[in-house]
């Protein structure tokens, strides 16, 4: 009797089929020992069992072993070559906004606060087309509550509420139009770059028929880039049919994680006016978590917007996962437009430039990462303007009238990522993976990850920014006077062009070096502000208030007064909070969602009987992740800290003896200065249209009326004063909050001293500089175990390169570092080392 399979058989032998073809695709040229090692590394990652002590003193091996894996000695380094470099050691090119020497700081200050050419969007205010309103009720929507659920709905629209919710958002999917293959290929662009390729790749010597071989090779391989570029739109229907379904999908998943995603209705009215203007929205998120992703746009959906297109890196190019993404608009690039080598790809730019122009000039809104990764700190990393570029190219020729771009924020009482542990301690970034991300995704239905927010800056006119640096060029700041006629003229055009929003805009003869220019300072603008629009939640205030003020432990009346005080502080400052109700359920909600691991609580005896104590775990590496939630909120202290910091600098001793100080104001600014130029790699201090001198200025009038010190003017001078005796405990809160990155930056300074004659490799700078604090953290020499973190060492390499103190070029696709000449001995480099050590106080 013939046997018939069922149907589950068939499905479940067909199953095995692809997973063996995936397999074997995946590693099709290597051997099966290889194959076999690289499984079992993996899967050891995954089933170390965790262990947690009383204390709570290591949140996992996983991290204990990382921690050990940092080496105890230092490299062996190679002498430095003087003289002639091989050939295929190339410079590295130097970044414009950093400073030539370390000498004559002084005389530099115009330089470093006057930039030309700056974002205009607060210095020159024209009437845009949306303009910020006055909130009248600060209410928050949980866009995880639907109006199906209501009482006056039939039992199986409340039985199946989230389903019809999204499936009666019938006009979704009606208004993409995402790029086509076909156009895409045809592009005149993306075929000038193949053409310009092979002529580049084709030799003098070269036999008839090279040249045309040559275009035929990048024509493949642009077909096989568009195809893993670009997004999958169905023919209508269906793709109505498959957002809202994937909407409903997401959105029972987010709602298994997350018990809360609030949004402010106020915000997200104002988004629906500036959708209502005609013009494409670029949303230019901070990003935090992977989750960041589907955020915005499940949001956005659920309040009844459209959502935008993503650019997503390739990493997350995975199975079913990168199905999802496609299917809903996202697209994928890679993390480096260019080839390791070194040379420029000019095929991969000109598909992603004219997939970018395709997708704004169809009318659709763009998403993307203006930061490029996501932030293992919590502070914003520096903006890189890329993408960003490519929608001002398009402004300035006039292929889109204009663009509104909205700085988007996230606050997560903990993050669905886990923790950046293992990054921070120098560890090579784990690829994702099918297996990762299921396994990440099964992991955090089981814990508690707390409330999510999403905020929405004010919308802007990318129009207006161009005008504004326009007028800057028409009518430039010149110490010589500018005949009335020609400053009439320039105001005149400028003044028609303003009042006739559809008019074309002006001529513009921008280079490729001020549109670089503009582009950055842009991009610094919009992250100035995406970070202005954090929301503080409860596990930021506990962890900021506990490593900065109470490391030792403090009790829980105590730490509520003290988060009170905090939330309004971040609300005199301009930020929101996102904590509210009774102050000692938020503590007990906020140390739950922490964990044991970072946050302890003790049972200690008192008066009126045992008191809980709550401590922060300050043991490696626990701390740095703890350290990740306290960051959010740094930025906003920065200038503030900077300037506690100075004013430290310049008491010295008197500090602990007299019982008041003063310091006059100009020497405080010019120290102030000094310490943002070390910092300019951590913070953003002012948005580019601030200038940095007028920013402290007024940081200090502002501490002034909050009586942290006291201004007096006697002649021609204005001195600061600062009461010791009742100031001293602010001054040194807020000095305290740069000390983990400023002992970060002496400990690499004095390895320097190592490399005086000889070169060394990016990777084992980093790690001996990491070797070096994790010694001096073991002999107690130093006191902040967050200080031993990755991110902070990157940037004192990349403020070295740019005061020239260190030279770098490509060997073999590395980076090769070695001491410039003048600062190639012992004399020159005490010299950094006393300039960065003045200011561990």
């Amino acid at each position: 009797m013939l046997h018939v399979p069922s149907p589950s058989c068939t499905l479940e032998w067909g199953l095995c089929i692809l997973t063996l073809g995936a397999c074997w695709w995946r590693y099709r040229g290597t051997s099966a020992s290889n194959v076999v090692r690289m499984f079992l590394k993996k899967l050891e990652v995954f089933l170390l069992p965790s262990r947690t002590t009383k204390c709570g003193e290591y949140v996992n091996q996983r991290e204990e072993r990382y921690l050990h894996g940092i080496p105890t000695a230092k490299s062996e380094l190679k002498p430095r070559r003087y003289g002639r470099k091989p050939e295929n050691m190339k410079k590295l090119p130097k970044d414009l906004n950093f400073y030539k020497t370390l000498s004559g700081l002084s005389n530099r200050k115009a330089e470093m606060n006057n930039n030309e050419g700056i974002c205009s969007i607060c210095s020159h205010p024209q009437k845009g087309l949306i303009r910020p309103e006055k909130i009248a009720s600060k209410d928050l929507r949980n866009c995880l509550d639907c109006d199906t659920r209501a009482s006056h709905n039939l039992w199986y629209v409340r039985m199946c509420a989230y389903f019809v919710f999204f499936w009666r958002k019938w006009f979704i999917g009606y208004q993409y139009s995402m790029p086509k293959y076909n156009a895409l290929m045809s592009d005149v662009k993306v075929n000038q770059a193949i053409e310009e390729t092979a002529k580049l790749e084709l030799s003098p010597n070269s036999p008839p028929g090279t040249y045309e071989k040559l275009v035929a090779k990048h024509r493949q391989r642009t077909e096989r880039i568009v195809t893993c570029m670009r997004a999958k739109q169905a023919a209508n229907p269906y793709f109505s049919y498959f957002v809202r379904v994937a909407s409903w999908i997401i959105g029972k998943t987010l709602g298994r994680i997350y018990p809360q995603i609030l949004v402010r209705n106020a915000q997200i009215e104002v988004i629906r006016k500036a959708r209502e203007s005609g013009y494409s929205i670029v949303y230019l998120p901070v990003h935090r978590s992977h989750v960041d992703y589907v955020l915005v746009s499940w949001v956005l959906v659920a309040c009844d917007i459209r959502a935008p297109l993503v650019a997503a890196g390739d990493n997350l190019n995975i199975p079913i996962f990168s199905l999802m993404m496609r299917s809903v608009g996202g697209f994928f690039i890679k993390r480096r437009l260019d080839c390791r080598e070194g040379k420029r790809d000019i095929v991969y730019r000109a598909i992603l430039h004219s997939y970018m122009t395709r997708s704004l000039t169809d009318d659709n809104d763009l998403e993307f990462f203006i930061e490029g990764g996501r932030t293992r700190t919590g502070k914003p990393c520096l903006p890189k303007g890329g993408l960003l570029s490519i929608v001002v190219d398009n402004l300035l020729a006039k292929k889109v009238d204009d663009v509104l771009i909205v700085p988007v924020n996230f606050s997560y009482e903990r993050l669905l990522d886990g923790n950046f542990i293992r990054e921070q301690l120098g560890r090579p970034k784990v690829s994702e993976s099918f297996a990762s991300a299921a396994l990440g995704l099964w992991n955090s239905l089981q814990a508690k990850f707390g409330s999510a927010r999403i905020d929405f800056g004010q919308p802007f006119s990318l129009r207006e920014f161009v005008d504004a640096y326009q007028y800057d060029k028409m009518v430039p700041q010149s110490p010589l006077p500018l005949q009335n006629d020609h400053v009439a003229k320039a105001k005149a055009k400028l003044s028609q062009s303003l009042s006739n929003p559809s008019a074309p805009l002006p001529s513009m003869d921008i280079d490729s070096v001020e549109q670089r220019e503009m582009v950055n300072n842009l991009a610094k603008h919009v992250t100035y502000d995406g970070e202005k629009c954090f929301s503080m939640m409860s596990t930021n205030a506990i962890s900021f208030i506990l490593l900065n003020k109470y490391r030792k432990g403090v009790t829980t009346q105590v730490l509520a007064r003290e988060i009170e005080m905090l939330s309004e502080e971040m609300l005199d400052r301009g930020y929101d909070v996102g904590i509210s109700g009774n102050m000692e359920d938020v503590i007990t909600h906020g140390l739950t969602v922490l964990g044991p691991t970072l946050v302890r609580q003790d049972r200690t005896p008192s008066a009126n009987g045992q008191s809980a104590l709550i401590r922060p775990v300050i043991k490696l590496p626990n701390i740095i992740e703890l350290a990740y939630y306290s960051n959010c909120v740094l930025p906003a202290y920065s200038l503030e800290a900077v300037i506690a910091t100075s004013v430290s600098v310049l008491s010295g001793a008197k500090r602990a003896e007299a019982e008041s100080i003063s310091i006059d104001e100009n020497v405080l600014i010019s120290t102030c200065l000094e310490f943002c130029e070390i910092l300019q790699n951590e913070f953003i201090f002012a948005p580019p249209c601030t200038n940095l001198e007028d920013a402290v200025r007024s940081t200090v009038q502002y501490m002034t009326k909050q009586k942290v010190f006291f201004r007096t003017e006697t002649h021609d001078t204005e001195m600061v004063h600062v009461d010791t005796k009742n100031q001293l405990e602010r001054i040194t809160f807020l000095t305290n909050l740069l000390k983990p990155i400023i002992d970060t930056y002496y400990t690499a300074a004095c390895v320097l001293r190592r490399i005086v004659g000889f070169e060394i490799h990016e990777k084992q700078l980093q790690m001996d500089i990491l070797t070096e604090i994790k010694s001096l953290l073991q002999h107690d020499s130093l006191t902040y175990g967050e200080s031993l973190a990755m991110d902070p060492v990157r940037n004192f390499i990349k403020l070295m390169a740019g005061w020239e103190v260190l030279e770098s070029y490509k060997y073999d696709r590395t980076t090769v570092y070695y001491l410039q000449d003048h600062f190639d001995c012992d004399k020159t480099i005490e010299e950094v080392i006393r300039r960065i050590q003045k200011y561990r106080v």
